[in-house]
């Protein structure tokens, strides 16, 4: 006779892997800025850059979701930190 228990324990643990093996493929990027609404500083936009890299040479990534912490997801980029660069104007300028 075969128990019913054992069946549906095999079950699940076979639902479990291909559960396990989809989360595998999938990566979740949460902008977690939420008091400044996820702007875009330079250490964000590196920081996304690695992480973004890191999604492309895993080759069993298949889907990169883009969210943000908060009530916004993200409404740009920080302007406070241009008054530390170099204006890209300038630098255009500068090159001619």
């Amino acid at each position: 006779m075969i128990d019913d228990r054992a069946v549906r324990a095999n079950i699940g643990r076979a639902q479990q892997r291909e559960e396990d093996q989809h989360r595998r493929q999938i990566v979740v990027i949460t902008l977690n800025r939420p008091r400044r609404l996820n702007l875009l500083g330079s250490q964000m936009r590196r920081e996304l850059d690695e992480v973004l890299q890191l999604a492309a040479r895993d080759h069993e990534v298949r889907v990169a979701i883009g969210t943000g912490a908060g009530r916004a997801f993200c409404v740009g980029t920080d302007i406070k930190e241009w008054a530390t660069c170099t204006p890209p104007i300038r630098l255009l300028q500068e090159m001619t």
